[in-house]
């Protein structure tokens, strides 16, 4: 088994909200710090593609095991939708969702520029603090 693969699990997935959370701090916007479902992606309401996302009303960051295949994946996935929790208003991400494309939404664009800048950080600090690579 791929050694990268054991290093996916829920409690790693913890490891990298508690970086995130020692990093960027506490929203304004969406109160409470999120919680994790680490999870298989559910066929009836989730995009089979969707590496995660933030959903502001239970407060929680949903990431999908499907998709996330390497640690990398879950580190940047995370990350990025910790920055959504952080500092977007998801309300006002549905309305610019319903005039931009995914990849146009400045708030998107916002979110991966954050997680592309940050992330090496976070799989430093998981090798030292955690033994995690």
């Amino acid at each position: 088994m791929n050694k990268e693969k054991n290093n996916l699990t829920r409690s790693t997935a913890y490891q990298i909200l508690y970086w995130c959370i020692a990093e960027y701090g506490r929203s304004k916007l969406n109160g409470r710090y999120p919680h994790i479902e680490y999870r298989k992606y559910d066929a009836e309401t989730e995009d089979e593609e969707e590496y995660g996302y933030f959903d502001e009303i239970e407060g929680v960051i949903v990431i999908n095991k499907d998709t996330n295949k390497t640690l990398t994946d879950l580190v940047q996935t995370i990350i990025h939708e910790y920055v959504h929790y952080r500092f977007h208003s998801m309300a006002e991400y549905r309305v610019l969702s319903k005039y931009l494309s995914h990849a146009r939404n400045p708030l998107e664009i916002d979110a991966r520029k954050i997680e592309k800048r940050d992330y090496k950080k976070c799989m430093k600090y998981l090798k030292k603090e955690y033994n995690i690579d």
